[in-house]
């Protein structure tokens, strides 16, 4: 199992949750993807690593913005 955190700077609302974690889970190996509205914090579950460059272009397509650690 690979785990990653990272953050959304730009979720506005509920919807923006429910769109981030559509989009995430859509990613090839992704098992679960966690996203708090308060904060912006992504913790997002996989059965194989996912490369940097998916998960921000998962999130790009949506129109938001990733900031990896």
């Amino acid at each position: 199992m690979f785990e990653y955190k990272f953050k959304i700077t730009n979720l506005d609302c509920p919807a923006c949750v429910t769109l981030s974690q559509e989009a995430l889970k859509d990613i090839p190996g992704v098992i679960d993807a966690r996203v708090d509205l308060s904060s912006g914090e992504v913790e997002l579950t996989a059965k194989e690593e996912i490369k940097r460059e998916v998960i921000i272009g998962a999130l790009s397509a949506i129109d938001k913005n990733v900031v990896m650690r």
